[in-house]
């Protein structure tokens, strides 16, 4: 008798127990959490977080968000977002060329999957006939009976079973353009793989990817001037997604070359130069920047020393074809670090003669070669 009363307690305490298991699991949906898996550079889970909670207010605790972010090629975004809440689950694709984007398209997501949310669809009893109303009731069917009962006359109103169905159930949803509406210069396009919660969440369409740039560069370099060729450069672009056009001045410090006892020749350069570049992004913190471009400008040689009887200056004009291979490194999100090499080809052989000297004074290298550092700003 003792075994039988020991194994029916075991059987109470167990389902019990099983009844706990089965609350405790029913409570955790719609208690409100976020798990943030994402690559360095995209927001933290503790900012994503407050962003929810900033959206969703007081009914931040009604949805469990998890996202998991990866990157892409061409310095894009994906994430998988799975949904949780009384409602059911969802799951939903988002992409994005920026992190920061993805995020707020995930809480944007969030805040309308919440206010969106259909209640379990309730159970409708048929009513009992009544008899037929006095003369101060209003007929059934009459515009002041459906006016008091809320709905068309003449019509049962039932909720449709499949409003609780979460999204993720229908496969051949087509896609819907969610972006962001946040004050981000360089929010993209969030292109959402899943069934648009509702239509009238969806922003104005993307900004234009154009974008200017100012550079500021220090130069070093061979066969323009005597010597070894220092020098600098500004120069202002614009940018789109795989290229990008600059025109720019720069100018060279004077250099001399001692021609004769007491006698040299002062030489400097000053261009304006155009270039056009492909942008090759295999990361996206790097741009490749293969670029070809002309130089105008003007070249000066000035004879210099007592061993001149008449000192002048000659003038000529400057054309040269160059070709540069560069890269820009991104250091923070509007300024990139610039970094490049060319090779310049005069396409006139310039050079100055000094009275009582038969060979030249000096005459520009067929090739030449520089090499710049420089700082970007990249204006959205």
């Amino acid at each position: 008798m003792s075994g039988d009363r020991a194994r029916a307690l075991a059987g109470g305490l167990l389902l019990v127990a099983s009844m706990v298991g089965l609350d405790a699991s029913a409570a955790s949906v719609g208690r409100g959490g976020l798990r943030w898996q994402a690559p360095a550079g995209c927001p933290r889970e503790a900012e994503v977080r407050t962003r929810l909670s900033e959206a969703l207010g007081e009914r931040a605790d009604e949805l469990d968000v998890v996202a998991e972010v990866s990157r892409r090629e061409h310095e894009r975004f994906e994430a998988t977002v799975v949904l949780r809440g009384e409602w059911g689950e969802s799951t939903r694709k988002l992409d994005s060329p920026t992190c920061d984007t993805l995020a707020n398209a995930i809480v944007l997501l969030a805040k309308v999957s919440v206010t969106d949310a259909a209640p379990t669809a309730p159970i409708l009893a048929v009513p009992e006939p009544e008899a037929e109303p006095s003369a101060g009731e209003p007929e059934v069917g009459s515009p002041e009976a459906s006016d008091s009962a809320g709905g068309p006359s003449g019509e049962l109103v039932s909720v449709a079973s499949d409003a609780t169905e979460p999204a993720s159930q229908d496969p051949k949803a087509s896609e819907a353009a969610v972006e962001d509406s946040s004050s981000e210069s360089d929010a993209g396009a969030v292109r959402d793989s899943g069934r648009a919660p509702s239509s009238d969440a969806a922003p104005p369409s993307s900004q234009s990817s154009s974008r200017a740039l100012l550079r500021v560069e220090a130069r070093a370099g061979a066969g323009l001037l005597p010597q070894e060729n220092l020098g600098g450069a500004a120069t202002a672009g614009l940018e789109r997604r795989w290229f990008r056009v600059e025109l720019g001045g720069a100018g060279w410090l004077p250099r001399e070359r001692t021609v004769a006892p007491d006698a040299r020749v002062r030489v400097a350069l000053w261009a304006v130069e155009a270039h056009a570049c492909a942008a090759i992004r295999p990361r996206a913190w790097l741009t490749a920047l293969p670029c070809a471009g002309l130089d105008v400008g003007r070249m000066s040689g000035q004879g210099t020393g007592a061993g001149l009887v008449v000192g002048r200056t000659s003038r000529q004009t400057w054309v040269a074809a160059n070709v540069t291979a560069a890269a820009s490194f991104r250091l923070a999100r509007f300024v990139g670090l610039w970094v490049g090499a060319s090779v310049v080809v005069p396409l006139r052989q310039l050079g100055f003669s000094v009275t009582g000297l038969e060979r030249d004074a000096y005459r520009a290298s067929p090739v030449a070669g520089r090499g710049a550092l420089g700082l970007e700003l990249l204006l959205p």
